[in-house]
């Protein structure tokens, strides 16, 4: 695939009345393509986690958008567009969490545990597993079945006809861009407020779900930053609240990782040891996500 859009969407796009807002959208999804293809093409010749990151936040960033514009799209591209990223994201999801688990969980408790040899053990078990996760998806980026994916987002953005059926609610036209852009984010920004006072009693699928909500409008307001009114206080307000949430959410796999990583269910000495490490990250994150505003 060729680079098809190098610019800033929004600086080819005039901001005033008669701006289109399918327009928009169609620009802003080719601008999220080639940031997804450079990521790819970055991963795909040197495999490290920073790579992995850049591909997993491309995509984040185009799933957060398509799920800001969703209720202007015909269910039926809008589904497809969605299994088109699910099936670019998933083969990462892995390495994502056992990269996370080894620099800030396994490494960081074994320099304070009396018990090496156990934790020599487990690093052993660790990065055969972690290798082989790799080794997965180098296989899954660089296979014809990944890049006809990408091909399919590519003919997706590019050609789709989306754009020229009805909308399907918010009856944009005649309302200016600015207003009706604006709007959305109010409402969805005020509900992220909402859920705050509550986000203490949430439970860890509740916290992961109130952190995509964060993350998807947070993301379409730095895409969408010349039309977004005062969006630099909400825009530094949900990058601290998605990076607490974040390492809340780490805590949780950080246990799970702890929990399956002996081969032969036996006892062990590490796995309590990871757990409590875990969990008290997690109570002092919650603290710290009591106290953002």
């Amino acid at each position: 695939m060729g680079n098809i859009f190098s610019n800033d969407p929004i600086k080819n796009i005039l901001i005033d009345e008669n701006v289109k807002f399918e327009d928009l959208i169609q620009n802003t999804f080719i601008f999220y393509l080639e940031g997804i293809q450079s990521s790819h093409k970055l991963l795909s010749q040197s495999y490290d986690p920073e790579n992995l990151h850049k591909l997993r936040v491309s995509l984040r960033k185009f799933k957060s958008f398509l799920s800001f514009i969703k209720n202007f799209m015909p269910k039926k591209e809008w589904k497809y567009a969605n299994t088109l990223y699910k099936s670019l994201i998933k083969p990462t999801s892995k390495a994502r969490d056992y990269d996370v688990f080894k620099s800030e969980y396994l490494y960081p408790p074994h320099s304070q545990n009396q018990k090496e040899s156990e934790f020599q053990n487990i690093y052993k078990i660790f990065d055969k597993k972690q290798n082989n996760v790799h080794e997965y998806i180098e296989d899954c980026i660089t296979s014809n079945h990944y890049m006809s994916y990408l091909n399919k987002l590519q003919t997706w953005i590019v050609d789709s006809d989306w754009k020229d059926k009805p909308i399907k609610q918010y009856k944009c036209r005649g309302k200016k861009l600015i207003n009706l852009i604006n709007k959305m984010v109010r409402k969805k920004y005020k509900n992220i407020l909402k859920n705050k006072k509550r986000a203490l009693n949430f439970d860890q699928k509740e916290l992961h779900r109130y952190r995509i909500d964060i993350k998807e409008l947070r993301y379409t307001i730095e895409t969408l930053r010349p039309y977004i009114e005062h969006g630099k206080k909400e825009a530094e307000f949900l990058k601290n609240m998605q990076e607490i949430l974040g390492k809340i959410n780490d805590t949780y796999t950080a246990e799970n990782v702890a929990q399956n990583l002996n081969p032969n269910n036996s006892k062990n000495l590490y796995e309590p040891y990871l757990t409590k490490y875990a969990i008290d990250k997690r109570y002092r994150c919650l603290t710290q996500l009591q106290n953002i505003k």
